[in-house]
């Protein structure tokens, strides 16, 4: 009879391809054990390392544009706000729709190095030319043609970035079949993303030696590197640094290539290639996806928006210089980087939901406290402020990251062990940009609305009050809506932990019928199986092996057998 439940960790026997197990001596023919997704070992440090190395592009990049681009567009490129906010909306609205394109060309790339690691060697070239040619705007007299010149630079970004993202993070499930190694090498991940953070947040200091430099060096001239010495020199500052960034994504981009493996994909684990239609409605259909949609796009908007406007909200409001800004900024993902063992920690003891739900609950108050700073605000206050929100951002970008892997299970388990990985890293990527895209579109109006402003001002009565609604009020709701929908998410750790062991269930059993046909003739559904072929005594399979794989045919009872 089927046994009603395993015990933990219970290890499975190994099921040869005669039909014999290890539960007996093996025959002549059983040379090849079959291992069962139970028995997986963990991973070592070396390849989570590995697979950690690969996380900085994205993260190197994105954090430089997100506190930036704004800025560099308004104040060095001299673009008006409207123009900036409708570059980096159609910008994320095409690297949106990327996400999902590069997600389905994986599902139907084979080759011999695997569906996901041709598109990071082909990308990541590209990616660091095209972010490098962002930074490198020429000094045109038409603000239309400098427009022109970001935007395609920008959307060059957006694409190349989506093809080294897209298949770098679904990377993750290839890690291991063990969900607790997977959650260990998303904490690296989530680790290495942000240490990269604070190594772009250090690399801004080096704005301002290199644009001295510049500035004296090249005087009045505008020939060769000195045509982009304007503004003091500061656009060859952000060229520098583009420069450094560019270098550090190919060097990470090589690592993880030559450092990680696709696991083999077991039998029936393929997806078929799905139209976008299809792939939409498969990731929608998912309950725990959507929840999981809403509550990191909401707290994600208010990230963005903070990030955007942080070095207005300084010299403008706070009337600090701009070293005090680059300091915030260092402060703030500095202690992301330090937590991330404790939140890890934290999750693992308390669950994800309960985790996202008490980082945010620390940061709510913090930044709606942000509305009553100014100019007489205390540089340590504003350290310790910046300080709390790096320990809840840290929570904000690894607990969502974490819960994914969750929701993929779940929709493999309803398709019938079939993984579709890219499709939902590729939609979720698709839906964070949108929303991102749309709020910075939404600050940038703001702004536009009132007037021409000096970012060097401190006076600025006009722009004030508008960053001070950008920096606590409207992030500040987004976040409230985030816990809401955080206390909606379905998944608790025992629903993770029961769908985990159904879906090994599920694999286990296609592995076992994947092996050859005419030495499993006489294989039925928890019935004892002659080895015809080593004449060894009846054995039985195990009855995880059947567990969750639909029947064609109902189960044999003992009678039928007798």
């Amino acid at each position: 009879m089927r046994r009603s439940s395993e015990k933990a960790g219970e290890h499975e026997p190994l099921l040869y391809e005669n039909g014999g197990s290890t539960g007996g001596s093996p025959g002549p023919l059983q040379q090849k054990a079959v291992p069962t997704m139970q028995q997986a070992q963990p991973i070592s440090v070396t390849k989570k390392l590995g697979f950690a190395w690969g996380a900085p592009p994205n993260s190197l990049t994105h954090t430089l544009i997100g506190f930036q681009l704004n800025v560099f567009l308004l104040v060095i490129v001299k673009l008006q706000p409207r123009v900036v906010g409708a570059i980096v909306l159609s910008g994320r609205f095409w690297d949106g729709l990327m996400d999902p394109t590069v997600g389905m060309m994986t599902q139907r790339t084979r080759s011999r190095w695997g569906s996901l690691k041709p598109w990071l060697a082909g990308s990541i070239i590209p990616l660091a030319l095209s972010y490098l040619a962002i930074w490198s705007v020429p000094p045109f007299y038409s603000e239309s043609a400098r427009a022109g010149f970001v935007a395609a630079a920008y959307l060059m970004y957006q694409l190349c970035i989506s093809m080294y993202h897209v298949p770098y993070t679904s990377l993750t499930v290839h890690l291991s079949t063990l969900s607790r190694d997977v959650d260990s090498g998303t904490m690296y991940r989530v680790i290495s993303e942000t240490l990269a953070i604070l190594v772009a947040a250090v690399l801004t200091k080096v704005i301002e030696p290199i644009s001295e430099y510049f500035a004296d060096y090249c005087g009045d001239n505008r020939e060769g590197v000195c045509v982009y010495s304007g503004m003091g020199g500061l656009q060859l500052g952000y060229m520098a640094q583009a420069a450094i960034i560019s270098a550090l994504c190919v060097i990470s981009g090589i690592g993880v290539l030559v450092t990680i493996g696709e696991q083999k994909v077991p039998p029936g684990g393929h997806a078929p290639p799905a139209s976008f239609t299809e792939g939409f409605m498969t990731v929608i259909r998912t309950p725990s996806f959507r929840s999981l949609t809403m509550l990191f796009i909401w707290i994600w908007m208010g990230v963005a928006i903070i990030q955007a406007n942080l070095l207005l909200y300084v010299q403008i409001v706070l009337g600090k210089p701009f070293s005090v800004a680059t300091d915030l900024i260092l402060v703030q993902l500095g202690v992301c980087v330090l937590s991330e063992p404790f939140w890890f920690l934290v999750m693992i003891e308390f669950g994800k939901k309960r985790t996202f739900i008490l980082s945010l609950s620390l940061t709510i108050p913090v930044i709606f406290g942000l509305y009553f700073l100014d100019d007489g605000t205390p540089v340590w206050l504003l350290r310790l402020v910046f300080g709390i929100f790096g320990l809840s951002i840290a929570a904000v970008y690894l607990v969502p990251a974490a819960m994914t892997p969750d929701v993929i299970n779940q929709a493999a388990l309803r398709e019938g062990g079939q993984r579709k990985e890219a499709l939902f890293y590729s939609y979720s990527v698709l839906f964070q940009k949108f929303a991102a895209g749309i709020a910075l579109f939404v600050s940038n109006e703001l702004l536009e609305s009132v007037g021409d402003y000096d970012s060097n001002s401190v006076s600025n009565d006009q722009a004030k009050p508008v960053l001070r609604l950008l920096m606590s009020v409207i992030p500040g709701t987004f976040g409230i809506l985030s816990v809401l929908f955080a206390l909606c998410y379905p998944l608790t750790t025992e629903k993770e932990r029961q769908i985990k062991e159904s879906l090994d269930r599920m694999v286990d059993g296609k592995m076992a019928e994947s092996i050859s046909a005419p030495q499993l003739t006489n294989v039925t559904r928890g019935a004892p199986v002659v080895d015809l072929v080593a004449d060894e005594k009846p054995i039985k399979m195990p009855s995880s092996v059947w567990d969750g794989v639909p029947a064609s045919h109902p189960e044999p009872t003992d009678e039928s057998h007798s």
